[in-house]
C-alpha cells in the first residue's frame, strides 16, 4: 500500500525544535520523516496572489 503525505512549511527543521515544547517528539517525529520520504528544499523568493 502505498500512500503520498505532502507536508509544507515556512520553517527550517530547526525551527520546527524552537516551536514545540517537546523536544524529544519533535526529534523523533523529524527523524521518520526524513528517514523514510523525500525532501524538497525550495529556497527563493514567494510570491502570493493579491486578493
Amino acid at each position: 500500500m502505498a500512500f503520498l503525505i505532502i507536508l509544507t512549511s515556512n520553517k527550517s527543521f530547526i525551527e520546527c525544535r524552537k516551536v514545540f515544547e517537546d523536544k524529544v517528539w519533535v526529534t523523533a517525529v523529524l527523524d521518520f520523516l526524513l528517514h523514510h520520504f523525500v525532501n524538497y528544499n525550495i529556497k527563493g523568493d514567494f510570491y502570493h496572489r493579491k486578493k
